[in-house]
């Protein structure tokens, strides 16, 4: 296999990955909107007492700021951060 091809299915391995990424994240946030909604009906439907659907909000907040962070806020790594990651270690 030359080096253009394999070059060429690395680029394509990597770009269905990040397709893969952002539909799960975008999965994640409508599931998010829809359990957020679901919650706010359970408790206006309820005694309407405090607002304890706040707590599945910050739940679930969190694990979506983390699924944004790994879908868009991480760079990925380059070929000149390898090649001077590799000559550090050559010098160790």
């Amino acid at each position: 296999m030359d080096t253009d091809t394999a070059h060429e299915d690395r680029l394509r391995e990597a770009a269905v990955k990040r397709i893969k990424q952002r539909r799960a994240f975008w999965g994640m946030v409508v599931t998010y909107v829809i359990i957020a909604g679901v919650m706010v009906v359970i408790w206006a439907l309820g005694d309407g007492g405090s607002f304890w659907p706040v707590w599945v909000f910050l739940g679930l907040g969190v694990a979506t700021a983390f699924s944004a962070w790994s879908t868009f806020g991480r760079k990925d790594t380059t070929e000149a951060e390898v090649q001077e990651e590799m000559q550090k270690l050559r010098r160790e």
